[in-house]
């Protein structure tokens, strides 16, 4: 059984007590904001450790899945049993990215952004990763966008060097585009140190062709499997020019579970803004890639001694696996699905048992679909496609 513990933050990020927790649910995302619910008996210095201002760390066997500020914060008590709980919804850290959004010129007050008409640069994924970071909510910034304390790791040196540009788009939105830009699933992570909050960005593990899921194997126990539609299987990209002298390119997807729906879906991409042929069939390309129809599965785990959880996978929602959606006695699989671990929902109870469901597949992949995931996917999707009207 894991060793799991719950401590308070203070203001400061300095780790407080530990809170003897009677249950506990974490929903980790990738590129996403992970979310935590946690209850444990009421004292009032524990009410004061978890008020405005003061955060949440969330351990199993010694490795914070969860760091992050308290974002409400509830008294319960029943005359009947007498007893007095505080429930805490905590939010994790990243949520301070998700805040925050991506100035022209991130050294100027809101109202005096008419210098330049986006924020630019030309860096590898992880480079242009920690660079917007810094220069949007790190120490380059305008002192009212900094993230209080934030400090960041070192450039892992990630992908090759492509142009970057975004204007008031949400800063972790502006992250998740340069991930799917990367083709390597690079992610941020923030963690709490006695130093302050720290980024990082990751390479997450494929680990498709070693960590397999089937009922088989005993590790599967139950699935939620999903495909749908595509969004986009023809996009064109119009460029510079006027009206019937734009320059426009096409591009129509080749992928065999998007053509089997039978469905042409056509998208115009406007990209005014350049002339470049290579540039608008990159759009156009990027147009389909982000209306790819969606499939993933949501599965019970049983965690056996062949695929462990936070051993061979994890414990970071991000790694590349393998799931094979089968029915026991009804022979060969209806669906693979090699994908990423975009979720990971863990339910703890005060003895520390726990049950872990995993969420594989597109960026919309949930443990419990919500109009909230789909809304996020949307957004990357619309960045990655280039959709908004540049002036």
């Amino acid at each position: 059984m894991a060793d799991w513990s719950v401590w308070s933050r203070d203001t400061a990020l300095a780790l407080g007590d530990e809170l003897p927790f009677s249950s506990l649910t974490l929903l980790l995302k990738h590129l996403d904001v992970s979310t935590g619910i946690v209850m444990f008996p009421f004292t009032p210095q524990r009410w004061n450790d978890t008020g405005p201002g003061c955060g949440v760390v969330a351990r199993r066997d010694g490795v914070d899945l969860l760091t992050g500020p308290v974002v409400e914060q509830q008294l319960l008590w029943d005359a009947g049993s007498e007893r007095a709980l505080i429930k805490l919804m905590v939010e994790g850290d990243e949520t301070r990215l998700a805040d925050r959004i991506v100035w022209p010129d991130p050294t100027r007050q809101p109202d005096a952004q008419s210098t330049v008409d986006y924020w630019t640069a030309t860096e590898t994924p992880s480079a242009g990763m920690l660079r917007l970071v810094r220069e949007q909510a790190g120490s380059s910034a305008q002192a009212d966008y900094r993230i209080p304390r934030l400090y960041l790791g070192p450039d892992p040196g990630i992908g090759a060097a492509q142009p970057w540009s975004f204007r008031y788009d949400g800063l972790l939105d502006a992250l998740a585009t340069m991930s799917v830009r990367s083709g390597a699933n690079i992610a941020p992570r923030l963690t709490s140190t006695v130093d302050g909050l720290r980024l990082d960005v990751i390479a997450p593990r494929n680990l498709a062709a070693s960590v397999d899921f089937t009922v088989e194997l005993g590790n599967l126990t139950g699935v939620t499997f999903r495909r749908g539609r595509p969004d986009v299987t023809d996009a064109v990209t119009a460029g510079g020019g006027d009206l019937k002298l734009r320059l426009q390119r096409v591009v129509t997807t080749t992928d065999a579970e998007d053509l089997a729906w039978l469905l042409r879906r056509w998208r115009y991409i406007d990209r005014r803004d350049t002339t470049d042929t290579a540039e608008l069939l990159k759009s156009a390309a990027d147009g389909v890639a982000g209306g790819q129809g969606m499939q993933s599965v949501a599965f019970a785990l049983a965690d056996t001694g062949d695929v462990r959880y936070g051993v061979d996978w994890g414990p970071y929602p991000g790694d590349t696996v393998t799931v094979y959606v089968a029915v026991p006695g009804f022979g060969d699989p209806v669906g693979t699905v090699v994908d990423v671990v975009r979720q990971i929902r863990l339910d703890v109870d005060e003895d520390g048992a726990e049950a872990i469901t995993p969420a594989v597949g597109g960026p919309d992949a949930t443990v419990k679909p919500t109009p909230a995931s789909r809304a996020v996917a949307a957004r990357v999707g619309t960045r990655l496609s280039l959709l908004e009207r540049r002036k």
